[in-house]
């Protein structure tokens, strides 16, 4: 519901992060309450039949499908980022390429072709 665009316009960007640091904190706390106070997921009757408790099963596989989706997103978007910085320093390259083909100067020669060769009988 925090995600919402209207919510993060009402309540700006730093606050909202603040929020949402906020959730990751108290979802913690609740599945840990969770996994703390559960009375496992197979039950003994006393008739001797094993009863499955469904609702903590379901519950106990949203937890973790829940962790695993965070710690995927956070590394799907640590790459996006990645990618878009790449591709940032790709056109800003181009732009000051093609700038200097504009005014007439040749392009900056790469880096490597400034290092001067090592004398005779050097070795780096």
């Amino acid at each position: 519901m925090t995600s919402a665009d209207w919510a993060v316009r009402a309540m700006g960007n730093a606050s909202w992060k603040t929020l949402q640091r906020f959730v990751y904190l108290g979802f913690v706390f609740s599945f840990s309450h969770f996994l703390n106070k559960a009375t496992g997921l197979f039950t003994r009757l006393a008739d001797g039949t094993v009863f499955v408790n469904l609702g903590e099963l379901f519950a106990l596989l949203m937890g973790v499908a829940t962790i695993l989706l965070q710690v995927v997103g956070f590394f799907v978007m640590r790459q996006r980022k990645a990618l878009a910085q790449a591709s940032e320093a790709a056109a800003a390259a181009a732009a000051k390429k093609a700038a200097a083909a504009r005014a007439g100067a040749a392009p900056p020669a790469p880096a490597q072709a400034l290092e001067a060769p090592a004398p005779a009988g050097q070795h780096n």
